[in-house]
């Protein structure tokens, strides 16, 4: 496929992997804007996410399928670096596809680049019950609203002001920092924005952190899901950043003595847990048994990939070759 070449040196990569049900509406809506090329990062769909990015590529020689054959996203941005820079790119926008993005989004991020003098641009990441399709997914939409979820997080928060910040969530990069530093660290599962943040920022690097187009991200539909998001991330966090074998060995025999034979703690744990769960749903108050079980669900995720347990799923990538581009 001849691919278009942008004006504005501009290149949007998507990963994918089984995204149907948002897919038609987040394509439409980067096709809407801009003449730059929209690169479908798909790591193995089973679902029919790439028949529905073919369809719209059929109208468009803008939508490029390429396949992600290291599956994780960390591989898929890198193999769109690696396009953008063969193609005469100078920007590299990523796109979440469990989300929905305003118009105008594109070309922001891409500006302020310029405008801020930065090295990468980084978004509010916000979430909205309005958006949710099961009660499962209201239920972590709250819990991500309130601080038991969020954590403080500065781009978590609807009131961040703009300005340079240490992370967020990764909205542009300056193509020629990104290849320098080496992109993503592709052994990650998870975490690699956290992990290129902080190269950035030791390289003498500058984040700027965007508020006036926030996203609107999507939570997992369903608890299991949920669950193997969070203790995906947690796993990433843990190859990064190795506890000690012997902290974990003590972690892991304290939580089974103190549930054993100090069982008031882990129950006042889970009463504070429960306190704040309740706090969280407290505009949905019939969804506070959700809440509940989304809370357990994600630091229990979290804190057992944390403690070096890998995720069923694939997560160890294989070297990807160059891009291989997909004919609608």
């Amino acid at each position: 496929m001849c691919a278009p070449r942008s004006n504005y040196g501009i290149v949007v990569a998507v990963p994918v992997l089984n995204e149907a049900a948002s897919l038609p509406q987040l394509i439409t809506s980067l096709l809407a804007e801009g003449d730059w090329p929209i690169l479908m990062l798909d790591g193995g769909s089973s679902d029919s996410s790439r028949d529905i990015i073919r369809s719209h590529a059929a109208a468009s020689n803008r939508l490029i399928l390429i396949d992600n054959h290291g599956i994780t996203q960390a591989h898929a941005i890198n193999l769109a670096a690696e396009w953008a820079d063969r193609n005469g790119a100078s920007t590299l926008v990523r796109i979440d596809a469990h989300s929905h993005y305003p118009r105008g989004y594109v070309s922001t991020v891409a500006r302020l680049l310029t405008e801020a003098a930065a090295d990468s641009v980084v978004s509010l990441r916000l979430v909205n019950p309005q958006y949710a399709k099961t009660s499962w997914q209201t239920a972590a939409a709250l819990f991500l609203n309130h601080p038991l979820g969020h954590r403080g997080a500065v781009y978590r928060r609807a009131n961040a002001r703009a300005g340079f910040a240490a992370h967020g969530h990764h909205a542009a990069f300056r193509l020629s920092t990104f290849r320098a530093l080496g992109g993503y660290d592709a052994r990650l599962p998870a975490a690699e924005d956290l992990d290129y943040d902080q190269r950035l920022r030791a390289a003498g690097g500058r984040i700027h952190l965007q508020t006036s187009h926030p996203v609107t991200y999507l939570p997992r539909a369903s608890l299991a899901a949920l669950f193997r998001q969070y203790h995906r991330n947690g796993y990433g966090r843990h190859l990064r950043r190795p506890l000690p074998m012997a902290l974990r060995a003590i972690v892991i025999t304290s939580l089974i003595t103190i549930s054993t034979f100090w069982w008031i703690v882990p129950l006042f744990a889970l009463g504070i847990t429960a306190l704040l769960a309740l706090h969280a749903a407290r505009s949905r108050p019939a969804l506070f048994p959700y809440v509940l079980a989304v809370s357990l669900a994600a630091y229990g995720g979290f804190a057992i990939g944390r403690l070096g347990s890998p995720p069923r799923a694939k997560t160890e990538a294989v070297p990807a070759p160059h891009a291989q581009e997909q004919a609608a």
